[in-house]
């Protein structure tokens, strides 16, 4: 895959040396530089970078201002600092405000692994943000399945002493979501009774130990 990286630079020998050490780590990777706000906001939507790298010190275009920026328009994208000095009380705030790495200009070995990281940590959170809507979607079809075959189901907890029921095990039971407190009692109360008895040995002897 090829890593499209945003530069926000004003000095051609720092791209140069950037794009080189990167270009040395066996990243595939395009590029474009910028200097000024209009063209860093053009860049975001037109070439929609993976990977930021920015100096925090430009005359025309603060860094800070640039990762407000970046975080309104593409809040995903990994901003790394990049400059000759940072200081402690500069890298607090900017690690605050959402930046994701910084790097100094005396260590430029360093710009490749930082974005490397940077794009695990992307990838990590994707694959996060897919699990759970995976969980939701299958969750959903249950809900359905059990909605369209009037079949609930229900789990108990045996910490806290409790059930968790389905909503349509609540819909068969006659208990609405509100009131359902989720004891053995009104379970049990909703229950035939020539059903309770079975009802209630499968869950103590599930418990025993």
């Amino acid at each position: 895959m090829t890593c499209g990286i945003l530069i926000l630079e004003d000095v051609p020998l720092d791209v140069e040396v950037m794009e080189r050490e990167i270009r040395r780590s066996g990243i595939d990777f395009i590029s474009e530089t910028v200097e000024g706000e209009e063209d860093f906001v053009r860049a975001l939507n037109e070439f929609r970078p993976d990977v930021i790298l920015a100096e925090h010190s430009l005359p025309s275009f603060e860094g800070l201002s640039a990762l407000a920026v970046a975080r309104k328009l593409c809040p995903d994208v990994p901003f790394i600092f990049v400059s000759e000095k940072i200081g402690e009380e500069f890298a607090v705030k900017a690690l605050k405000s959402g930046a994701t790495d910084y790097v100094l200009k005396s260590n430029f070995s360093k710009v490749p692994v930082a974005i490397r990281r940077a794009l695990r940590e992307v990838e990590k959170e994707r694959k996060l943000v897919r699990t759970r809507i995976s969980l939701a979607e299958s969750h959903w079809q249950l809900k359905e399945a059990q909605r369209i075959g009037k079949i609930g189901s229900w789990q108990w907890n045996f910490d806290s002493e409790t059930f968790l029921c389905s909503d349509e095990a609540l819909r068969i039971l006659g208990i609405r979501k509100d009131d359902f407190r989720g004891t053995l009692d009104e379970m049990v109360s909703r229950i035939h009774p020539e059903d309770r008895e079975s009802f209630i040995d499968s869950i103590t002897k599930r418990g025993a130990v």
